[in-house]
């Protein structure tokens, strides 16, 4: 998206944006009553290698990973599946999914009830890459925006990634950037208009004019 907001004003931006890769990912929560399965309230879940062979990508446990998740009567588990070089799970039906998901469950914890309640998110195209040099990458294209379009500000999950505290950063450092421009341009009128400049799960896209 923001490869195409900048084609036409920005060409070789908008080719750096248009580099970026992403991945489609599936999340699937399921509810387990507790009398079928209690996960160990020490561990926050576990990650599953590509050599496995299995459509699961990792399992988190809600109710220890975050407390205000801890159900009385369920047990919540948070699975995730799709790889940049995997993606099985878009060709699926939501059946097949979860009858798939829950033989990956049996597998790794031997859960063999049926669960008492699903969700099923899926992300097409949501999960950037971060190969090695990433940083470097993003720092670069910072640099490079602000000496060929001050006042264009960006931000997005392809900077440091999708977790609560990565978001948080990205916020924190966007405002910080918004109001260094606002002193620096007292003159702007109301100052610079925001919005994010790459995939964000809640976003949607604008162009950023000063």
């Amino acid at each position: 998206i923001s490869s195409n907001l900048l084609q036409n004003s920005f060409p070789s931006l908008s080719k750096e944006f248009s580099s970026i890769e992403f991945a489609s990912v599936t999340l699937i929560t399921f509810g387990y009553s507790r009398t079928d399965f209690e996960a160990d309230a020490s561990q926050s879940g576990f990650l599953v290698p590509r050599e496995s062979g299995l459509l699961m990508t990792a399992c988190s446990f809600s109710g220890s990973k975050w407390p205000h998740l801890k159900h009385p009567d369920l047990e919540i588990l948070r699975v995730s599946t799709g790889r940049i070089d995997d993606i099985r799970h878009l060709s699926m039906t939501n059946d097949e999914l979860l009858n798939e998901l829950q033989s990956d469950l049996l597998t790794t914890l031997e859960i063999e009830s049926a669960p008492v309640d699903v969700r099923i998110s899926r992300w097409p195209n949501s999960l950037a890459q971060f190969p090695v040099g990433h940083v470097d990458f993003v720092a670069d294209l910072r640099d490079k925006l602000k000496h060929s379009a001050p006042g264009l500000i960006f931000t997005g999950t392809f900077q440091y990634g999708v977790g609560v505290p990565a978001c948080v950063r990205s916020g924190k450092e966007l405002t910080f950037q918004c109001h260094r421009h606002s002193e620096s341009h007292p003159r702007a009128q109301p100052g610079p208009r925001v919005s994010c400049l790459h995939h964000c799960f809640r976003c949607r896209l604008r162009r950023v004019q000063e």
